[in-house]
């Protein structure tokens, strides 16, 4: 399930409008628009719209990789970012850098359940760049 899909089935489900969330949030409905129509977010505006869906862990979970999916590409080798100021598409190495970015981003608990979550799935490219990470970020 995407992002989006998933988002809109969780709000649906607690018999919120876009309008009534994004009150409840302290966000604009274009904000909640923005994450149900699968356009770039930030975690954090994710996270501040997932607050008022007192969503269980499993469901936050969901949300976050998810997002790292829709944020990196669903095939995580095939993604192809532009290195800075050129045409060339980015290597392993730069997309498990951005990989990295992207992790380091969430709260160091959403880092170990994600991390948790990956070994569980054994999502084998996802779980090699999260190997990658430094120690600290993700014990």
């Amino acid at each position: 399930m995407s992002l989006p899909s998933r988002f809109r089935a969780l709000r649906e489900s607690r018999n919120l409008s876009q309008a009534d969330l994004a009150e409840k949030a302290r966000l604009s409905r274009e904000s909640i628009s923005s994450i149900e129509t699968g356009k770039p977010i930030k975690v954090e505006t994710l996270k501040l719209a997932a607050r008022p869906l007192h969503l269980s862990e499993n469901e936050w979970l969901s949300l976050l990789v998810d997002w790292i999916a829709q944020t990196i590409g669903s095939d995580f080798y095939k993604l192809e970012i532009r290195t800075t100021g050129g045409d060339t598409p980015a290597t392993p190495l730069q997309l498990t850098e951005e990989l990295v970015r992207l992790v380091s981003a969430l709260s160091l608990d959403d880092q170990r359940n994600l991390r948790g979550l990956l070994l569980n799935q054994q999502s084998k490219a996802l779980l090699r760049a999260v190997a990658k990470l430094p120690h600290q970020v993700v014990s």
